[in-house]
């Protein structure tokens, strides 16, 4: 019985490590889109390449009290280099540092293979894969 028992419970263990695993580098890759009503207000693009490179490049955008965008304000200009990007519990972190804005920190969560939420500081915005 105990022969039958170890291997059951390292694939248990196994199938457990596997599913809580970060996401891999190539799992984000691709063009990530916020639009309201067609109209594009920021555009995030990852390259999986190692090491993991990318830009994001941001317009205006107005939130309502509940911090869903309501009024696109500005199109996104002036691709920014991501910085310092690390996976962190399937998420994946960066940074940019923006002349007007100063160092901004940003986390891509996925929802699904093509739809994820973008935290900009205290912001979240829905992205799409494109």
């Amino acid at each position: 019985m105990t022969r039958i028992l170890i291997p059951f419970l390292v694939f248990s263990v196994s199938a457990f490590a596997a599913k809580g695993a970060p996401k891999s580098r190539d799992t984000f890759e691709g063009v990530w889109k916020a639009d309201l009503h067609g109209h594009v207000y920021a555009v995030l693009t990852i390259l999986s390449h190692n090491p993991l490179r990318g830009t994001v490049s941001r317009g205006g955008f107005s939130t309502n009290a509940t911090g869903e965008v309501i009024e696109v304000t500005r199109d996104p200009s002036m691709d920014l280099y991501i910085q310092a990007p690390k996976i962190v519990k399937g998420a994946l972190h960066f940074k940019t540092v923006d002349p007007n804005d100063g160092e901004l920190n940003y986390k891509l969560q996925l929802l699904n293979d093509s739809e994820g939420l973008l935290s900009i500081g205290s912001q979240t915005i829905h992205m799409t894969r494109r």
